[in-house]
C-alpha cells in the first residue's frame, strides 16, 4: 500500500481525508484514517562525549524509513574519518 503525506496545515480534517480517499480512488469513509502527528528537526549536538546519534535519533525530516537508512550510513561514515587512524 502506497502512503500519501498531506501536509495538515494546508487542509482541514475532512478535506484531507476527501483528498486521499480520491488518491486512492475509493469512496470517502470506506477506509478509515487518521492523522500522525511527528516533529520534524535535528539534534544541536549529535556528538557529546562518548556517544554519537546515529539516524533518526540524529534527526527526523519525513515519514519515510529511507531517510533513516541513509541518515544512519552517512552518519556513520563521517563518525569513522573522525576517529584516529591507526596503523
Amino acid at each position: 500500500m502506497a502512503w500519501v503525506c498531506i501536509l495538515q496545515r494546508a487542509y482541514r480534517r475532512r478535506a484531507r481525508q476527501k483528498t486521499f480517499h480520491a488518491w486512492l480512488g475509493v469512496e470517502p469513509g470506506t477506509i478509515p484514517t487518521r492523522c500522525l502527528a511527528f516533529e520534524q528537526g535535528y539534534r544541536e549536538r549529535q556528538w557529546i562525549d562518548n556517544r554519537a546519534a546515529v539516524g533518526l535519533a540524529a534527526g527526523f525530516l519525513e515519514p519515510l524509513e529511507a531517510t533513516g537508512t541513509v541518515v544512519i550510513e552517512a552518519a556513520v561514515a563521517m563518525i569513522v574519518e573522525m576517529l584516529p587512524h591507526v596503523a
